[in-house]
């Protein structure tokens, strides 16, 4: 139960929450208010792979500075209770499930295509570039935050 729980840990539930409650009224404005469940459901659970993916991949990036952060020691990464290497799979499990499942089954390449767009954006560019070298990451972070919230269109 412990490593279930730190997977979970991995993706960053509390950030990915805010994500998906700013999708939903795009999804609804996209579709001017008439709700398709499925596609709101199927729609909430392929944003809610792909930034785990994101959230993963950032944790496996950051796991030098995190052992440093009062804030960040707590991660499962730093406690040791999943490997880089075992936290890494899981995040390109999760970002190869999330494009399929966005592309195949809601029927949206443009959202699976934002998914891997805001991977690599937060991930090379805000996390390994800007983090590490501006205070500006922070205005700059919102970004792929904000794509995966277009991704929820139509």
């Amino acid at each position: 139960m412990e490593t279930i729980k730190a997977y979970f840990a991995l993706t960053k539930p509390r950030v990915i929450e805010l994500l998906l409650v700013a999708a939903i009224p795009a999804m609804l404005q996209a579709h001017r208010g008439e709700v398709h469940l499925w596609l709101v459901l199927g729609t909430l659970l392929g944003g809610w792979m792909g930034a785990a993916a994101a959230n993963t991949f950032n944790m496996v990036a950051d796991y030098d500075i995190d052992q440093k952060m009062g804030r960040t020691r707590a991660r499962p990464l730093v406690r040791h209770t999943v490997t880089k290497q075992k936290a890494a799979v899981f995040a390109w499990v999760m970002l190869v499930l999330s494009v399929l499942w966005l592309g195949v089954l809601c029927n949206s390449w443009l959202a699976a295509l934002f998914i891997l767009l805001t991977n690599f954006f937060y991930i090379f560019i805000y996390t390994k570039w800007l983090k590490r070298r501006t205070w500006q990451n922070v205005i700059w972070g919102g970004q792929p935050a904000a794509c995966r919230c277009w991704s929820a269109g139509p």
